[in-house]
């Protein structure tokens, strides 16, 4: 989901989906920022 979150090739209602679907699952709040879910996801996967 993650690489999903583009609103410059997404529309910007499905590119919410999944900024509110992963905020959901995770708890974080990080918005429209990849960068910083891509950062959470690495800090964060585990094994």
């Amino acid at each position: 989901m993650i690489d999903r979150i583009n609103p410059d090739e997404d529309p910007l209602w499905l590119t919410g989906d999944f900024v509110g679907a992963l905020s959901a699952v995770t708890g974080q709040h990080l918005g429209y920022d990849a960068t910083a879910w891509r950062r959470w996801w690495h800090d964060h996967r585990g094994g």
